[in-house]
């Protein structure tokens, strides 16, 4: 009896860990496979990595009221490996039955797409926290909640570990759940064949089908089609989902839900390359950045030049354009697999003209591209005679008000790097910066370069007009430029992503502001307090540190990986360290906040001094320290609440709600909106509204 009572505690502790492993890999999954399908932006991730956490506080909070039963305790540890497969395949059924692939949802949709879809997963997840301490506590043996604590942090370090080199190893998102879920499933099985042995056949058989399901590559296409129609092949990268789709004979391919390259589209692939290639008589190297097409590629061509160097995040991107001959054959033509900011920064080559053709700055990662940090850097690899050019969308007829907001910070932009600078409008608008002059007469230009044209020559004159030129140049004002710490043109066009839906975001803020300070309220009463801002702290510091670091290295993602694992990494032991403090752990709670402030404020003062362009070794070790830090808090503090109560569900609940708040007020508002320099003091000031309640309950 007393090893059977061994095996089963054992069995138990080991199911945590198990849904540690598997609920950190469902949340890089789903939400993997959710932007993979949606146009996404730092607000919608923010928002529904807020969602996640708070449904996962709100199952904390119901833990108290569910009735201590093993076999429903068993069952939520099954829900929890079984049911993120499925999950997958709703998500695909529910977009491709409500909206049009390629479409970009808004808010409120979106909203309400995350909820549809992560909602009961992640009730789920956060009930099984306390509610395992408490199965365990009263049916096999005492168990704190910083033991709990600990193994769950345990098990996201393996799930975030194992999710990152199954993904490298290209394992496609369905797969890499499945394999993280047998740990749990092997575990209920065991525990089911102690407790109940007549429901150990049903429960491998499910699992078993699950799994042959989920494996099926004809079920996995056949659910992906409802998102992307006429769909040939797909694949999984690292940076995104990549899917070809074939409509009458004509293959686009699609990545991360946006479609990358195009069928024939001479128009486009004309002005792209001649508007600043026709500036120069002779053209030796040309960079270009993204936005391949193979028509494209023919018009660079016809300036006889040197070497064309073009610059792709994603080398998946590449491999799958050549099995579809996508790719253009010249030995002119060279192809580098990198992030283009990282390759700009390290550049020793010259270039007569650099193309970028990114989408507009509607994501912090596309910011990047076009602040007065990046233009200099374009600046300086250029030859002095160089070009730039890059277009974004706009109505030909009609410019909306953030249409020329964002106009003016580009400019702005422009104007603070190069002396010589043009707007030319086209089917979208380019703008043209050069440190010599340039030329509106492009046929003119590519006729004395002997280069003919089907677009340009037949209908330039009559669509670029000075009539036209004139009324965009009239609504450029002076404003502030783009730049990296504080990106305008990032913030104006999720300004208008929120008109779009009728959505005020000043109001959303509002609203996110009265949740807080509620929270706070209600979590001080009981001293949770500590716990919901470092929570806030700990992941709003997080999602700026990622911001900071593809500014200074670039988006790879092993390293950023890194980087965010080393937030989650420091949890592990900084609880297990805190669990053999004895006494006095209030004032241990305490100092850890006082740390935890002084950390901000370097991270602040670097940022207002400059000096936040740090090696990927000190990003690492400040993630890591910083989470050491809060990953204390919580045993110390556990280990007082239960000196009045069993299981402090309120605790766990804290913990997540300050999370999820710290995410989107931080991610989804603050950063873009304000600043990271603001965001980060308005992280100084939570902690030392912290210290200041502390020293006043004293």
């Amino acid at each position: 009896m007393l090893k059977e009572r061994l095996t089963s505690y054992g069995l138990y502790h080991f199911t945590i860990v198990g849904v540690g492993i598997c609920s950190i890999t469902s949340q890089v999954v789903l939400f993997r496979e959710l932007f993979s399908i949606l146009e996404g932006n730092e607000v919608i991730i923010s928002l529904s990595m807020f969602l996640w956490l708070l449904f996962g506080s709100f199952g904390s909070l119901i833990a108290k009221i569910v009735p201590v039963n093993h076999m429903l305790y068993l069952f939520l540890c099954l829900s929890s490996a079984l049911l993120p497969p499925y999950l997958i395949f709703f998500i695909r059924y529910l977009y491709g039955k409500f909206f049009i692939y390629g479409e970009a949802l808004t808010f409120k949709a979106s909203a309400i797409f995350a909820c549809g879809t992560l909602g009961l997963y992640a009730l789920i997840i956060g009930i099984l926290l306390p509610y395992s301490q408490k199965v365990i506590s009263e049916r096999v043996a005492k168990t704190e909640a910083a033991d709990v604590y600990i193994l769950d942090n345990l098990g996201d370090n393996i799930g975030a570990a194992l999710s990152t080199v199954l993904l490298l190893l290209g394992f496609k998102f369905q797969n890499l759940i499945l394999i993280s879920a047998i740990p749990i499933i092997l575990a209920v099985i065991a525990l089911t064949s102690i407790l109940n042995k007549l429901l150990t056949i049903p429960l491998i058989l499910t699992s078993g089908l699950t799994f042959i399901a989920c494996f099926s590559p004809s079920l996995d296409l056949k659910t992906l089609s409802f998102a992307y129609k006429d769909l040939v092949r797909y694949k999984d990268s690292v940076y995104g989902r990549i899917v070809v789709t074939k409509t009458a004979q004509e293959i686009t391919v699609w990545e991360s839900g946006l479609p990358y390259i195009l069928p024939r589209d001479i128009t486009t692939a004309e002005e792209k390359a001649h508007y600043p290639l026709a500036q120069r008589e002779n053209i030796g190297n040309v960079l270009l950045i993204s936005g391949y097409s193979p028509e494209l590629v023919d018009e660079i061509l016809k300036h006889n030049l040197k070497e064309i160097d073009y610059v792709e995040l994603d080398p998946q991107i590449l491999t799958t354009a050549r099995e579809f001959n996508l790719i253009h054959h010249s030995t002119k033509l060279n192809l580098i697999p990198m992030d283009a900011k990282k390759y700009v920064s390290q550049c020793k080559k010259p270039y007569d003209a650099v193309i970028m053709d990114l989408p507009t700055p509607d994501t912090f990662q596309l910011a990047r591209f076009y602040t007065t940090e990046y233009f200099s850097e374009i600046n300086r690899i250029l030859t002095p005679r160089g070009v730039f050019s890059f277009s974004i969308e706009y109505s030909q007829n009609y410019l909306s008000r953030y249409q020329k907001e964002l106009l003016n910070v580009l400019m702005a932009t422009v104007k603070d790097v190069f002396p010589h600078y043009m707007i030319i409008p086209g089917e979208r608008l380019y703008i043209l910066g050069s440190k010599a002059p340039l030329s509106l007469n492009i046929p003119l230009l590519l006729n004395h370069k002997g280069i003919t044209s089907s677009y340009i020559s037949g209908y330039f004159d009559g669509n670029v007009t000075k009539d036209r030129i004139q009324s965009i140049l009239s609504a450029i004002k002076d404003t502030s430029p783009n730049t990296e710490l504080n990106s305008n043109a990032f913030r104006l066009v999720i300004e208008e992503w929120f008109s779009k839906a009728s959505v005020n975001p000043h109001l959303v803020y509002l609203i996110l502001i009265l949740a807080f300070v509620l929270c706070l309220a209600f979590f001080s009463i009981t001293k949770e307090q500590v716990i919901f801002s470092s929570g806030f702290l700990l992941m709003g510091a997080e999602i700026i540190l990622i911001y900071l670091f593809q500014i200074c290295h670039g988006y790879a993602y092993l390293a950023l990986s890194a980087v965010i694992f080393s937030f989650l990494f420091g949890l592990l032991p900084g609880s297990y360290l805190a669990k053999g403090v004895k006494r006095n752990q209030d004032r241990w709670a305490f100092f850890c906040d006082i740390l935890l402030t002084l950390m901000i404020l370097v991270l602040l003062l670097a940022i207002y001094r400059g000096h936040y362009r740090w090696s990927p070794q000190v990003y690492l070790g400040y993630g890591f320290l910083l989470s050491f830090i809060v990953g204390m808090q919580f045993p110390l503090l556990a280990r007082l609440k239960e000196q009045t109560q069993e299981v402090p569900y309120k605790l766990f609940s804290a913990d997540l709600a300050g999370a999820g708040l710290g995410v989107i007020m931080v991610g989804g508002f603050l950063a873009p909106f304000f600043g990271i320099f603001w965001a980060v003091f308005s992280l100084l000031c939570l902690k030392a509204l912290c210290i200041i309640l502390g020293l006043w309950r004293q």
